[in-house]
């Protein structure tokens, strides 16, 4: 299972929440009269502020879900880092931390977030690591998509690690939309998992799509015979030559360099 993941977790980082003045009170300045603009108006961070304290009371009542539809609101509104890291902190606490991780995620990479924000959401990051399982995908061969325990991948969620449930999940490689590949990885808490989803196409498959060249001889007489002789003694004899070449190649680094693995790895398990 991928999204949401719902388990129960300890209220950790309720302690963390930030206040609605310390939340929203950069940018503010110059921020009545914002017509035209892209940023808020006055009227509308007031109302990020209400939301933003809504969260907090329910937050400290224990009420995360209703914390979270506070906190995403405001954000919103007013997608400031430390908006975002209250919003990554209910969902901690709410259980959905694939979310968490991504909006603690952005917390830490925010430009404008303060030193001591970054830690805090690094922290966080760190809990949601203790009690899930993670897991990077990369396409190999003709593998265009992958599916895990039945969800389609998207292109972003195949250019970062996911975050999962600990436990067995089902990896299928997919060609065309076809599932081509089936394997069962089972991961535990705080582990990680690097696995290739590769498809190799069959030699069925390879003949197919190279077909030999079309017999004529039957029709051509002896002239023809003797053409395609001399285009096969041609063929021949470069054949020999690219041979040579890639035995060079292969053999002047002394033969001390591992073989050549092929496009199908098994997945490689970090603990």
């Amino acid at each position: 299972m991928l999204y949401p993941m719902r388990f129960a977790v300890p209220s950790l980082l309720l302690a963390c929440l930030l206040t609605p003045g310390l939340a929203l009170a950069q940018d503010d300045a110059g921020v009545s009269g914002n017509e035209g603009t892209d940023g808020p108006t006055s009227e509308q961070l007031e109302e990020a502020r209400e939301l933003f304290a809504d969260g907090v009371r329910y937050a400290e009542a224990g009420e995360f879900g209703r914390a979270v539809i506070a906190f995403r609101r405001a954000a919103e509104i007013k997608p400031a880092p430390a908006v975002v890291f209250n919003l990554a902190s209910a969902l901690y606490e709410a259980g959905e931390l694939a979310e968490a991780a991504e909006q603690a995620e952005a917390v830490r990479g925010a430009e404008d977030a303060d030193p001591e924000l970054k830690e805090r959401a690094e922290v966080l990051l760190d809990q949601i690591r203790e009690q899930t399982a993670t897991l990077t995908i990369r396409l190999g061969g003709e593998a265009d998509g992958a599916k895990v325990d039945g969800e389609l991948l998207d292109s972003e969620q195949l250019e970062r690690p996911l975050i999962l449930e600990p436990g067995v999940h089902t990896i299928i490689g997919l060609r065309r939309g076809e599932e081509m590949t089936h394997r069962e990885l089972d991961i535990r808490a705080g582990g990680q998992a690097h696995i290739d989803v590769s498809v190799i196409p069959t030699p069925a498959e390879v003949a197919a799509a190279n077909p030999p060249p079309p017999d004529d001889t039957a029709d051509g007489g002896e002239e023809d015979s003797k053409l395609w002789l001399y285009v096969g003694i041609g063929a021949g004899a470069l054949a020999v030559v690219v041979a040579v070449v890639v035995i060079i190649a292969v053999t002047s680094g002394g033969g001390t360099e591992d073989p050549v693995e092929g496009n199908f790895n098994p997945g490689v398990l970090e603990w």
